[in-house]
């Protein structure tokens, strides 16, 4: 019994280490996709209460952008 429990255990701390794994991005990756939303009008650093369409707008943006080019 203390053996399944201790598989159960290990399961339950490893299993979302290894699919985290699998969706990690580098710092680098991060930085680039900030300057993108900036570039495409979002500004991280302004205290208002515009925040989530500020930031979706951006991405419509860069959607947009991206349909252009293909």
């Amino acid at each position: 019994m203390k053996l399944l429990f201790n598989a159960f255990c290990a399961a339950f701390i490893l299993v979302p280490m290894v699919s985290h794994a699998a969706d990690s991005i580098t710092r680098a990756q991060v930085i680039t996709e900030l300057e993108q939303l900036e570039a495409a009008g979002y500004n991280p650093g302004v205290a208002d209460d515009s925040y989530p369409e500020n930031l979706e707008q951006a991405k419509a943006v860069l959607e947009r952008q991206k349909n252009e080019q293909s």
